[in-house]
């Protein structure tokens, strides 16, 4: 079994979809974004490190 705060990967692609629409709707189009958004989009393992306590 997973971590409880795991999330299954049908989750972490709907969280995924609505960043990316969010971003695409209220962030103005520039190069930064763009690279910010390809950089999380081409990430196998996530951008931040979970938080797991002991």
């Amino acid at each position: 079994m997973g971590h409880p705060f795991s999330k299954s990967s049908s989750v972490k692609s709907s969280l995924t979809e609505a960043f990316f629409e969010k971003c695409g709707k209220q962030v103005a189009a520039t190069p930064e974004r763009d690279e910010i958004l390809l950089f999380v989009k081409d990430s196998k393992r996530g951008i931040i490190r979970g938080y797991f306590p002991d």
